[in-house]
């Protein structure tokens, strides 16, 4: 595929048309799967990468095996220099054209998908990915039903950019450097582990206990302004669920987060706590097929700012039909993602009534 934008820069020469070619292959033998896709994007000089004549590339390996009971998944992905606009001007998440994947579990607990949320840095990253999904079995130690376990783990690097012999002093090109596939260094972007399991005790109710270790590097992919460098924190979850009858259903959350400030093990890091410790509960109550009722508090108790150390208490109603949302929600929320019911939304800090309309095309 090909972008056109007019070349109206008085400093450079831009080229109007920029071009990007993908190759993709999928193989499968048995049990096995392997598919793999390479992009390369020519030079596009833009305000993302201070109007350099560098290439961009991005590269991308899955590697499958599932049998009953046993699924593992091995991913790998190097990207450089890969944003790609219609517009070389805008920036933050306008106008882009080609997609990015986040080589990262997709979370929707409050506390892991909204306070710490990582990105593909379209600029540079290197970044791999493990995850294993195992059911112990019924009737073998996993009770009536099978306990289903999840272990994931993440970690996203910054590329390893050669420079010798790049940008000499009067050297017009503007290349200035030499990036290859998977080539990277051990500055941390990005880490996350974490572990699942359910347990069914019947039809009608379940528990889920989950774990979640993030670090994320706050100076590359800024989340908050009250921190430096390397943010670690320790999440746990509880869930319930319980089906009253076949329309009604009410779940509940009981998160924990835990911010730590030491050296972080395996790199030369220093965390920080940024904001400290919180607490979560969720309460959400649903009525098949259209309404459901929700509670959240967010408490920010260990703040060491004792004037923020307050409750974020909301209530949210909701009636859904098809692909239209409607939802009022009253309280106080902080600035961030917002949560409810698995979907996201970016929102600014607020106190009162607030009504969304969601309709889907």
């Amino acid at each position: 595929m090909s972008k056109y934008q007019k070349d109206d820069n008085e400093t450079y020469i831009l080229p109007e048309n920029v071009a990007a070619y993908s190759g993709r292959i999928g193989l499968r033998y048995k049990k096995f799967t392997l598919n793999g896709e390479y992009t390369y994007k020519e030079n596009d000089p833009s305000d993302d990468n201070g109007y350099i004549y560098n290439p961009g590339h991005a590269a991308l390996i899955n590697l499958g095996y599932s049998r009953k009971g046993l699924g593992i998944s091995l991913s790998a992905k190097s990207v450089d220099n890969m944003s790609y606009r219609s517009d070389r001007t805008k920036g933050l998440a306008d106008l882009f054209i080609n997609y990015l994947p986040a080589m990262n579990k997709t979370h929707t607990y409050n506390l892991v998908a909204t306070l710490y949320p990582y990105a593909t840095q379209p600029l540079g990253e290197i970044a791999y990915q493990a995850e294993v999904l195992y059911t112990i079995p019924k009737g073998k130690g996993g009770g009536k039903y099978g306990i289903p376990i999840n272990i994931n783990y993440s970690a996203a690097f910054q590329p390893l950019r050669h420079t010798r012999g790049f940008a000499m002093p009067g050297d017009s090109s503007r290349i200035t450097y030499r990036g290859n596939p998977f080539d990277m260094t051990d500055s941390l972007l990005w880490q996350d582990i974490n572990v699942n399991v359910t347990y069914k005790f019947n039809k009608s109710f379940y528990l889920i206990g989950s774990y979640f270790n993030i670090a994320i590097n706050n100076d590359v992919s800024k989340v908050t302004e009250t921190a430096h460098g390397i943010i670690n924190a320790h999440i746990a979850v509880l869930e319930a669920g319980w089906k009253i009858n076949k329309k009604h259903n009410l779940r509940a959350e009981l998160q924990a987060l835990f911010t730590t400030n030491k050296k972080m093990a395996g790199f030369n890091y220093q965390t920080d706590k940024d904001k400290g410790d919180w607490v979560t509960l969720v309460l959400e109550y649903t009525i098949s097929p259209n309404w459901f009722l929700g509670f959240m508090d967010q408490y920010n108790y260990g703040n060491s700012n004792k004037d923020l150390r307050v409750h974020y208490a909301i209530g949210s109603f909701g009636w859904i039909k098809d692909a239209t949302r409607v939802t009022l929600n009253y309280g106080r929320q902080r600035a961030g993602l917002f949560c409810v019911g698995g979907v996201c939304r970016f929102v600014p800090a607020s106190n009162g009534l607030t009504v969304s309309l969601t309709q889907s095309f």
